[in-house]
């Protein structure tokens, strides 16, 4: 979106003043989104106030708000009342809003409401609406849950998830009619009717959802407690998890981190354990940050902190389970996992993994010392050098950026 300033009327700011804030083919994806049609003659600001009106309208307004979490309608009934600038705790939901176009954020970084929203929004919010949105905003929050940790799931696992909440029993009939009002721009699943499968919008292209389940054929999906769900929309990683409070905990009182640094530190573990990053290249990104904090002790207590994080991550590949539940279930069958290895990246790694190899072992943590080093010579001796080293040819960069790099 164009930062140009927005356009005040003598009554203030109203949705079209937001919409003309989008360029023209924005606007055309906007109008494409909410079915719009006939409008790629319009000027680019009749545009914009037709897509106002539409987002205005009462059956639209009704789905489009009843998607947005607690915290986000708490947010935006406050602003309604009074403009107010967001705590930092209240800034993720304030942003979303934002980018649901029904608020915004003025010059002195205070959540608003144009005005003809808020006008429609009072018209709009009755007690049946608002059991309405209860449901919707739970739906939500059960579909964002369904794409990040199954990836592609069907109805039957998204009712058994949706009905796992105290008080939010639905039928299945019920469900369909909910999913075929849902705004498919408003979530990154596809809701068809007659798709047996609901799918995370990215692995519908080039039906690569399809390579998903030949990984996850034969697992059984998981169904998260109703407070995983909530936890998980609200903190992005679930971290209410015992192995994630003990690492927020190590990074507290062992680091010297603040409460939301170390709540940063261990979202930071659940993004590269859910993307696959090697085990060693994330213990290395610590070793990185915190090393001068890092005494023998300190690294052994990592190294186990995020060994049992590992274990205890939610995993897509898995549907949801943890490798350690998988695993579990493997040794029923009789299937066993190869153990962990750590690969140092540096010299520096190297010798604090040897002081805690034993411990490591007795932990099933293997070691490669010398999986990823090169034998550097200088015509007299001989020297281990690792890709994160400093280059032997004296250049200063690091060994895999210079000669490390063939």
């Amino acid at each position: 979106m164009s930062m140009r300033k927005v356009l005040y009327g003598p009554e203030g700011i109203r949705l079209s003043h937001i919409m003309k804030l989008y360029d023209k083919q924005s606007l055309l994806n906007y109008a494409g989104d909410l079915q719009i049609r006939r409008v790629s003659g319009l000027k680019k600001d009749e545009l914009a106030e037709k897509i106002a009106n539409e987002l205005l309208a009462p059956s639209v307004m009704k789905r489009r708000i009843a998607t947005f979490s607690p915290e986000e309608r708490t947010l935006f009934e406050r602003a309604i009342e009074c403009p107010f600038v967001p705590t930092e705790d209240e800034l993720d939901n304030a942003y979303a809003l934002r980018e649901k176009d029904y608020a915004f954020m003025n010059k002195k970084d205070e959540l608003n409401v144009p005005v003809d929203v808020a006008e429609a929004y009072k018209k709009l919010n009755t007690p049946e609406f608002r059991q309405y949105t209860k449901k919707m905003s739970w739906l939500a929050q059960c579909l964002y849950f369904g794409e990040n940790f199954y990836g592609v799931f069907d109805k039957d696992v998204l009712l058994e998830m949706y009905n796992a909440r105290k008080g939010y029993h639905i039928s299945y009939e019920e469900l369909e009619h909910m999913c075929n009002e849902f705004p498919k721009d408003l979530t990154e699943s596809h809701l068809e009717e007659g798709q047996r499968f609901i799918v995370a919008e990215y692995l519908a292209y080039d039906d690569r959802y399809k390579e998903l389940l030949d990984v996850q054929a034969g697992k059984d999906f998981y169904i998260p407690t109703a407070e995983e769900v909530l936890d998980y929309n609200k903190n992005l990683y679930l971290s209410m998890e015992p192995a994630y409070q003990k690492l927020k905990e190590f990074f507290q009182k062992e680091i010297g981190l603040s409460y939301r640094d170390a709540d940063d530190e261990a979202a930071e573990v659940w993004a590269k354990i859910q993307y696959d990053v090697d085990f060693q290249d994330m213990f290395q990104y610590f070793l990185d940050l915190y090393g001068e904090e890092l005494t023998e002790r300190r690294l052994d207590r990592l190294v186990n902190l995020l060994q049992n994080a590992n274990n205890h991550t939610r995993l897509q590949i898995h549907r949801g389970h943890t490798p350690n539940e998988i695993m579990q279930s493997d040794i029923r069958r009789g299937h066993f996992a190869k153990p962990p290895v750590i690969v140092p990246g540096s010299t520096n790694a190297a010798n604090m993994l040897k002081d805690v190899s034993a411990e490591l072992a007795a932990m099933g943590v293997q070691v490669d010392f010398a999986g990823n080093a090169d034998i550097v010579s200088d015509g007299k001796t001989q020297k281990k050098v690792y890709p994160n080293d400093p280059c032997p040819c004296g250049s200063g960069k690091k060994y895999k950026k210079c000669c490390g790099r063939t």
